[in-house]
């Protein structure tokens, strides 16, 4: 079957990464590619690798070799994990700069088993990996794959749908209507999926109601999962005057208490000592590698 794709999401030449956090980016998936772990980002690739949109939200069969080849890239491009939550279904990595990094954005990177949201799986990782297409240097999901993941996204996890997320769906549903009805169809119900593809705004309500996740495998992981909350923080970091200003814009969560660092996934730093940025920044590394 031939599938006709948008210009936009049609291949197109690897852009040149033009900052460290863009070249972190593309390495992170030429790792990937080279050690054969099959990947797709699922949503906001196409501003990749200088300008991520939020989350860089990665479907991969393998979580945890993902999680461990970004993390040796992490350190080559000095970069360092500030927080892993380690989530019932997935895994956030989020990854600051070194003060050697000057105008760099720290990045949080998103590794799923498929498409998941806080009560299940809805499309698992060998469904969404299925067929996927090439886009520059990294690989991405087809249409109406792309298309059902926002779709749920939008109904189960943000309850509304921007505008540019409606013209989206439209735009990779139309190009891709018979996957995204059998995708979004798996989990809704085919008759549900095919009134999402005429009007998706309308249908969030009811493509809430007929998610068919795992809701009890959910609560079970979900118990487990709280382990985190009991492990606790490292020690407390005494940081030299003005340095907790200069963390915070590099993505570090900053706590002022073990409880606060223990629900935020933060590092509990307090003024009156002499630690710089880099010297929490090795505080995290010893704590989320």
């Amino acid at each position: 079957m031939t599938i006709s794709v948008p210009d936009s999401a049609s291949d197109m030449p690897s852009p040149y990464p033009e900052t460290p956090h863009g070249r972190l980016i593309t390495a992170f998936f030429d790792r990937l590619d080279d050690a054969n772990v099959a990947y797709v980002v699922l949503r906001n690739w196409e501003t990749l690798p200088d300008e991520p949109v939020g989350d860089i939200d990665v479907v991969t069969a393998d979580v945890g070799a993902a999680g461990r080849l970004l993390h040796a890239v992490a350190d080559e491009r000095q970069f360092v994990p500030i927080r892993v939550a380690r989530h019932t279904w997935h895994r956030i990595h989020a990854l600051a700069p070194r003060t050697a990094l000057t105008g760099t954005q720290p990045v949080v990177v998103d590794i799923q088993p498929g498409v998941t949201h806080r009560r299940g799986i809805s499309i698992p990782a060998a469904r969404v990996l299925d067929q996927r297409l090439r886009a520059g240097s990294w690989w991405r999901p087809r249409p109406g794959t792309q298309a059902a993941a926002i779709m749920l996204h939008c109904a189960i996890d943000r309850r509304a749908m921007p505008d540019r997320y409606r013209k989206r769906v439209l735009e990779c549903a139309t190009a891709d209507p018979e996957r995204f009805i059998s995708d979004l169809g798996s989990v809704t119900g085919q008759a549900v999926a095919r009134r999402a593809l005429e009007e998706p705004e309308g249908t969030l309500d009811v493509v809430s109601r007929s998610f068919r996740g795992q809701p009890v495998r959910a609560l079970l992981l979900r118990a487990t999962a709280l382990r985190r909350y009991v492990d606790g923080p490292g020690p407390v970091v005494q940081v030299a005057s003005g340095v907790e200003r200069e963390l915070q814009p590099r993505g570090v969560r900053v706590a002022r208490s073990r409880i606060e660092a223990r629900r935020r996934m933060g590092v509990v730093v307090s003024e009156g000592g002499d630690a710089t940025v880099d010297d929490v920044l090795d505080v995290c590394r010893r704590l989320y590698t």
